[in-house]
């Protein structure tokens, strides 16, 4: 029986990024490699429009499975001059990137805690100040989401958008509501422009449960690259054409 064909293309929440084990994509290609051939790209830092040469090179395939990060609809700082607490510019698209509490000894952990609640403040003081903000517009968002779905609909029968989501409970209410407002209308952008031939996928429980995540809460661990293995194994749109 030929095999089908599925091509992951993703951020780098789809990587080894972090990691020594395997990423999900060669997990998934391992559990599935009698019944598909099983191919992936890695785009550090890709977003919508920079997804589109990747989709566009793509060879028509079975499956199109595609993992967006959280930097679309994460706010950022507009200050002019970097914020700098502990590594990260406050403005920079990896802000969002926060310690976890874990650590490897208690020093560590007290470490992670105050850095953690320090940069959460900065975070309430410039929001309040309107300084801390998407930086795509919702206006613009229909038609990145119609210009990636018009390349990876005419690459697939079936195309899986999975829309990543960070540990919540290490996020503030303004980044939970800012983001999640905005994985509502890019799922609703989705389903206008793809009804038939998209299958949107937000992560929830228990992909989200924090041990799925490596230390900065975003990027997944060894266990979530595991775990969305398994999930996306049993996605119904995957195991029909696996059947």
């Amino acid at each position: 029986m030929e095999r089908i064909k599925i091509h992951i293309v993703g951020s780098s929440i789809a990587s080894r990024f972090g990691i020594e084990d395997k990423s999900w994509p060669e997990i998934f290609a391992g559990h599935v490699e009698s019944r598909a051939e099983v191919t992936h790209e890695i785009l550090y830092g890709m977003n919508f429009s920079r997804s589109i040469p990747l989709l566009t090179a793509t060879n028509p395939v079975d499956i199109l499975i595609l993992h967006f990060g959280i930097a679309v609809g994460w706010p950022v700082s507009f200050r002019k001059v970097d914020i700098k607490l502990g590594m990260t510019p406050l403005k920079n698209e990896y802000a969002f990137h926060q310690p976890n509490g874990r650590g490897r000894n208690f020093q560590s952990r007290v470490k992670n805690r105050i850095k953690f609640r320090l940069r959460n403040g900065v975070k309430y003081l410039l929001f309040a100040t309107g300084q801390y903000k998407p930086r795509v517009s919702s206006r613009d968002l229909e038609d990145q989401v119609a210009a990636v779905l018009s390349v990876a609909k005419n690459k697939a029968t079936e195309v899986i958008w999975i829309q990543h989501v960070p540990a919540w409970s290490m996020r503030t209410i303004v980044e939970r509501w800012y983001y999640k407002s905005f994985v509502a209308r890019i799922e609703r952008f989705a389903e206008k422009h793809a009804p038939d031939q998209v299958t949107f996928v937000i992560p929830d429980s228990p992909l989200t449960d924090v041990t799925n995540y490596a230390l900065d809460t975003t990027h997944l661990s060894s266990a979530g690259h595991v775990a969305y293995a398994r999930a996306i194994q049993n996605l119904p749109v995957v195991r029909k054409l696996l059947s």
